[in-house]
């Protein structure tokens, strides 16, 4: 399950929440939402980017992330734990 928000054009989709059943894991099934998520985004909002917050040791989902082309950006506004991620 992902899900994902753009309200405004001039400021970043976010990748709202993302999880998959442990039975999906290792299966490429969260490379595929991350491309569908990443191409409703480029498709809707061709000039915005798409950033997510992620759990600092989360390392499996920021593997996942990196592969995608996402960069860490810094802290997340969510808290000391977590960092912001943007593609």
């Amino acid at each position: 399950m992902v899900s994902a928000t753009a309200l405004e054009a001039d400021r970043p989709a976010e990748l709202i929440s993302m999880w998959v059943a442990p039975t999906g894991r290792g299966r490429g099934v969260g490379d595929e939402a991350i491309r569908q998520v990443v191409a409703w985004v480029r498709e809707n909002f061709p000039a915005t980017d798409v950033e997510l917050s992620v759990k600092t040791d989360n390392i499996h989902a920021i593997r996942l992330y990196e592969r995608h082309g996402f960069l860490d950006a810094g802290p997340s506004h969510y808290g000391p734990d977590e960092r912001l991620m943007r593609l």
